[in-house]
């Protein structure tokens, strides 16, 4: 479903977990020690589950931010209710003037920079001299940023 965005536009962004999650979960590919990046994405990018990792095409630019986008901090892995869950802290690109429309979460320390999880904001999210945040939703069984098991 396209959602309407700041300046027109529909938003091409499918908020989904990267089809290549699962065989690399499978593979044991994400470990907890790995760099995991986010990467903001402008509302013309075109991003899904068939997403398999970091791309450059249509990455947000503007002060404040680095292509490539930025570490996450927090690593939180457990498990509940036969759901495990992966979660991160919040993160924040102060000083910035950009927009954005989703995001990729992937892993820097693999060759590939393979993708974990598409995420599309609610519509396009603009700062001007001011602090960029992706709030990330609550660590559990059924809302964290990645989860796998019965209860998903």
């Amino acid at each position: 479903m396209a959602q309407s965005c700041v300046g027109g536009g529909t938003i091409a962004i499918t908020q989904a977990p990267a089809d290549v999650l699962s065989i690399a979960l499978l593979r044991g590919r994400h470990a907890p020690a790995n760099t995991y990046m986010m990467a903001l994405y402008k509302d013309s990018a075109t991003l899904g589950s068939s997403t398999t990792r970091y791309l450059t095409a249509d990455e947000t630019s503007g002060s404040g931010y680095t292509a490539g986008g930025q570490a996450l901090q927090g690593y939180a892995d457990a498990i509940s209710s036969s759901t495990a869950y992966l979660d991160w802290s919040n993160i924040s690109w102060p000083n910035s003037t950009m927009s954005a429309a989703g995001s990729i979460i992937y892993n820097s320390s693999l060759a590939s920079n393979e993708a974990l999880h598409v995420y599309t904001f609610s519509g396009t999210v603009e700062v001007s001299n001011g602090t960029f945040t992706v709030v990330m939703p609550p660590a559990s069984a059924t809302s964290a940023v990645l989860r796998v098991g019965a209860g998903t």
